[in-house]
């Protein structure tokens, strides 16, 4: 399984507890060139984050910002950055990579405010225990100006991120933690969906690739991405985990894909996908033989069907529209003018309408369904991050980072097929 925003938030917050028996770096260039790193990453993930009009990381960016520029003189050539702060940037960065390939669009509905907020301060926690034990690292040393410069630098962004620290862990939990950066090649049905996706998007966007199987495959193929979806959430619900109106709007989603796969005899587009009918048939043996069996899961694979069904409704409501079907000529009876073979659909037949219709009923309820499916649900017995310096020894909590069940990651029991 590809690794999530909550496998690698999971890591940062291990590496800032354990700050708590890390000595200082006694170099304070160590400390300002880890900062560089640190902040610059930090600063890409929360700036991704949006409350809707603005992003949530605004009121981070003078402070992030003015650690990624550095002392006014240049350090070192031979500066090694603080190893925890180091690695810390690493995972940051990685943070920010997934951030980027899942928010690069338009954003989901349900990744923008109060779930961002969560995340940002999921991010601003470890940054505010980074930023105390740089400061005593330098507190009790001569330092010169620069570099206490740079401690009041620290000492501004631990005030800054102390309100996301206080936030318990537990209501920190994230939907967007469930990100994931695609990966074709991935094995699996995380791999078999994205790479199915991939080229789904680009058959519907290529006139000469769109073919009346291609239409009819992909649509199927959502109807079963959706069926799947189903029963997850159908046990879900059972648990708890979600709200009844998930599985409505996924069996809703299944009926209205698998009529927009039902195309009528008598209408017909060319076209070449082999490379779609490959990857087609290794999806629908995944979700027969590796169907998802954790809501984190299920969001990853209706986050990388949305999009093909969004491009399925625009591209049949075009073909529909423009008339690039092809219509059996028959079946347009005498007044048409009794045609023997297949011709491309008059401009007064519309023949094509009802399958637009229905692809976009489709889309819109598969919509509403991840919408459903993004809830967290409240935790037990919630702590913050330990305040001050230095922190308790005990690793922060975090439910899912203590092994407890997560309400996006708690497995499924499946009952036996009837």
């Amino acid at each position: 399984m590809a690794t999530t925003i909550a496998d690698l938030t999971a890591q940062l917050d291990q590496t800032a507890a354990a700050l708590a028996a890390t000595p200082t770096d006694p170099d304070p260039n160590a400390h300002a060139a880890g900062w560089m790193l640190l902040a610059d990453r930090a600063s890409r993930a929360v700036e991704q984050l949006s409350l809707g009009g603005q992003s949530v990381g605004i009121g981070l960016r003078p402070y992030l910002e003015s650690l990624v520029d550095g002392p006014d003189r240049p350090l070192p050539g031979h500066t090694t950055p603080a190893a925890p702060l180091a690695r810390m940037s690493l995972t940051m960065g990685a943070i920010a990579d997934v951030l980027a390939d899942n928010l690069r669009n338009r954003p989901r509905p349900e990744y923008v405010g109060r779930e961002a907020a969560k995340l940002a301060a999921t991010l601003a926690a470890p940054l505010h225990l980074a930023a105390r034990w740089s400061h005593t690292g330098l507190q009790d040393r001569d330092l010169a100006s620069a570099h206490r410069v740079l401690r009041g630098r620290l000492d501004n962004l631990a005030a800054a991120t102390e309100p996301w620290a206080l936030i318990p862990p537990a209501r920190r939990d994230s939907v967007l933690a469930d990100l994931r950066i695609r990966t074709p090649t991935a094995p699996g049905l995380d791999g078999a969906i994205a790479a199915w996706a991939d080229e789904a998007l680009l058959v519907l966007g290529d006139r000469h690739r769109t073919s009346s199987w291609a239409m009819q495959a992909i649509a199927g193929n959502l109807a079963l991405i959706s069926h799947a979806a189903y029963n997850l959430a159908e046990h879900a619900i059972r648990h708890g985990a979600l709200p009844e109106t998930a599985s409505q709007a996924l069996a809703t989603s299944a009926t209205a894909w698998r009529a927009a796969a039902t195309w009528p005899p008598y209408l017909r587009l060319g076209g070449r996908t082999n490379d779609l009918r490959t990857l087609s048939a290794e999806l629908k043996t995944r979700l027969a033989t590796e169907p998802p069996t954790t809501i984190a899961d299920t969001r990853h694979l209706l986050h990388l069907a949305l999009p093909v069904a969004e491009a399925h409704a625009t591209t049949m409501d075009r073909l529909a529209r423009s008339h690039d079907l092809w219509i059996h000529g028959p079946s347009l009876g005498p007044s048409a003018g009794d045609i023997p073979n297949w011709e491309p659909e008059p401009w007064w037949s519309f023949q094509g309408i009802a399958l637009a219709k229905t692809a976009q009923i489709a889309h819109q309820a598969l919509d509403k369904a991840c919408v459903s499916l993004a809830v967290t649900p409240d935790r037990a017995t919630p702590r913050s991050l330990p305040l001050g310096w230095p922190p308790a020894c005990e690793p922060p909590t975090n439910g899912h980072r203590e092994g407890e069940a997560r309400g996006r990651d708690v497995a499924i029991s499946r009952e036996p097929a009837r």
